[in-house]
């Protein structure tokens, strides 16, 4: 369906300890040459200033502040996605800081192609005296660089598309995990994708009326939440696709360069890679248990190889063992009829 007139947004924002970051967000939802839109920001408190930083914008944006007494970031998605009454639905992190026209070109995209879901360029930018700056040697975080090609052995063993997806930038391999593809093709100046970043993608409300995220992915990361919600609009036959002209900046923080060198973070992360595959196993009939069985080869000896000279690939290795674990568990739970969800 190609939107018409002018259609209604709703920016959802979770945030958690993002007093430093938000103001920087919503300040920039004040310059959108789009106007018809509205804000949610589901807080999870912590005791820093965000709640306080939020009221202040009630005043110039039609915003409302909700709060998340438990559960996860997806969690508050999953509100977001019950509360909003836009035509469009677009999720932005708290430390995501849209271009002017970031709206303008999403809209753009829905009126001029029958797409569900539209996800857009997410750029790595810094914070100086003058404002936000773009960090011009990283780039998109989205985009896939000029990395070294993984091989025909690779492509076709544990990093083979599903069927009807070898064009798409983000997709899902037979093995069970998303991917980026190199190659993948430009129409229109758009790709298609599973999305992209959830600090940037969006959806249209009627696509996503029966969408939630299941309480297996209500984990410490959420991670791959928007492969996830992108296969699920892809397999009930809706186009997906991403456009670089819509574009934010990405606050790049201690947390941020942090994250995945942190010792606990690296296992839980690398954990929940390993149980995207259960979470499909069930509905995608497309996975492939000799991909699969490829891939947990491949990726175990990049971990044995690496071990001596980065102690995280240590970490990474108990992820790797830990994930399918849980995951093996949760596959008899279900089998026995039994109630067992990984928690991770």
């Amino acid at each position: 369906m190609i939107l018409e007139d002018t259609p209604t947004v709703s920016v959802v924002i979770p945030t958690y300890k993002g007093a430093k970051w938000i103001d920087y967000a919503l300040s920039t939802l004040e310059r959108q040459t789009f106007k018809n839109f509205d804000v949610t920001v589901i807080i999870k408190p912590s005791g820093d200033e965000t709640e306080r930083i939020v009221e202040n914008y009630k005043r110039s944006l039609k915003l409302v502040p909700m709060i998340q007494k438990r559960g996860s970031f997806v969690d508050a998605l999953n509100i977001g996605l019950r509360k909003a009454k836009g035509e469009i639905i677009v999720s932005l992190d708290d430390d995501a800081v849209p271009f002017s026209t970031w709206l303008e070109q999403l809209v753009g995209t829905y009126k001029q192609m029958a797409v569900a879901g539209v996800a857009g360029d997410v750029i790595s930018a810094i914070i100086r005296d003058e404002g936000i700056s773009s960090l011009k040697e990283k780039g998109s975080e989205v985009l896939p660089k000029n990395e070294a090609p993984i091989g025909k052995i690779g492509l076709e063993l544990w990093y083979r598309p599903l069927e009807g997806q070898e064009k798409y930038l983000f997709y899902i391999t037979k093995s069970g995990v998303p991917h980026r593809n190199v190659a993948c093709e430009k129409v229109q100046g758009v790709m298609k994708s599973l999305l992209g970043m959830g600090a940037n993608m969006s959806f249209l409300r009627t696509a996503v009326k029966d969408f939630r995220f299941p309480k297996s992915m209500s984990t410490t990361t959420g991670w791959a939440n928007e492969q996830y919600i992108g296969w699920w609009l892809w397999t009930n036959g809706h186009n997906v696709i991403f456009n670089p002209k819509v574009k934010v900046h990405h606050i790049v923080h201690g947390q941020s360069l942090g994250r995945f060198f942190e010792k606990k973070r690296v296992l839980t992360v690398e954990s929940e890679i390993q149980l995207f595959f259960y979470r499909l196993l069930p509905y995608e009939k497309g996975l492939s248990i000799m991909h699969r069985i490829a891939y947990l080869a491949f990726r175990t000896a990049i971990c044995v190889k690496n071990m001596g000279k980065d102690r995280t690939y240590w970490y990474r290795l108990r992820g790797i063992v830990c994930g399918n674990i849980l995951g093996l568990a949760w596959l008899i739970s279900r089998k026995i009829g039994g109630s067992y969800i990984p928690q991770v």
